[in-house]
């Protein structure tokens, strides 16, 4: 690990501040992130399908036993064969249906014998893409999350899921793409450092695409440089200096 990689990481472990002071937090997206129905935003992670077929990622299930079935803590996955979870949660994650997704993975996942960094990456995208997901309740968007404590929840569940991906994922464009992925679910979350970290991690693991070095090299511009922001007037407020403490 080279002197950058290591004052990037030591950074991202010291702060949770972009510089400037603004402080994010991680109960909602960056400002400036749009939300309207169904949006799925810029991170709207696509499922990777393994072979269209299906024949390949059933292999990946062939240590557990063929009879061998699943139950979730919801119940909605028993009777079901890992495989069976497993295409069933793709299939509602297609239909960006991700909450109804979400139990169907977790069988997989908690069953699986032959793990693959597929599974963690469709499963993380499936909980992080519902983060930004919103509906319509009459004329007001409403996020399909219940609150801003299942978000972080769900946000912090997805990250772990894609750093199990890129484990998983072998070296080149496939660990690159988990971990660009991620560096892009950082980004949204509003924790730059860490999104810049997982960039770097993503360049040294596929050297080849000049595309990521050039994301990374422009985060760190935009973090050591941030753009001046504007603070909100109102005609009814002033401001007071703070009151040394008695």
């Amino acid at each position: 690990m080279g002197p950058r990689r290591k004052d990037e990481r030591s950074r991202a472990q010291k702060t949770r501040r972009e510089p400037g002071g603004r402080a994010q937090s991680g109960a909602g997206p960056a400002a400036g992130a749009h939300r309207g129905k169904r949006w799925r935003g810029p991170l709207a992670l696509a499922l990777v399908i393994v072979a269209g077929a299906g024949a390949l990622w059933l292999a990946r299930f062939v240590r557990a036993p063929r009879a061998q079935r699943v139950g979730g803590a919801s119940g909605v996955a028993d009777g079901l064969t890992v495989p069976e979870a497993y295409a069933r949660a793709i299939e509602l994650a297609k239909q960006e249906r991700y909450r109804q997704c979400l139990p169907y993975y977790e069988a997989a996942v908690a069953w699986v014998r032959s793990d693959f960094w597929e599974l963690h990456f469709n499963y993380g995208a499936a909980l992080l893409n519902l983060t930004l997901q919103y509906g319509e309740r009459g004329p007001h968007p409403v996020a399909a999350t219940r609150s801003s404590v299942e978000r972080v929840m769900l946000v912090r569940e997805g990250i772990r899921q894609l750093s199990r991906a890129a484990e998983l994922a072998p070296a080149g464009a496939a660990r690159a793409r988990v971990l660009g992925e991620r560096a892009n679910a950082f980004a949204v979350w509003g924790f730059p450092w860490e999104s810049l970290v997982s960039l770097r991690e993503a360049q040294e693991a596929d050297p080849g695409q000049p595309e990521i070095k050039r994301q990374a090299d422009a985060l760190l511009q935009l973090i050591l440089n941030p753009p001046p922001t504007v603070e909100p007037r109102s005609s009814h407020a002033r401001r007071v200096p703070p009151r040394a403490l008695p």
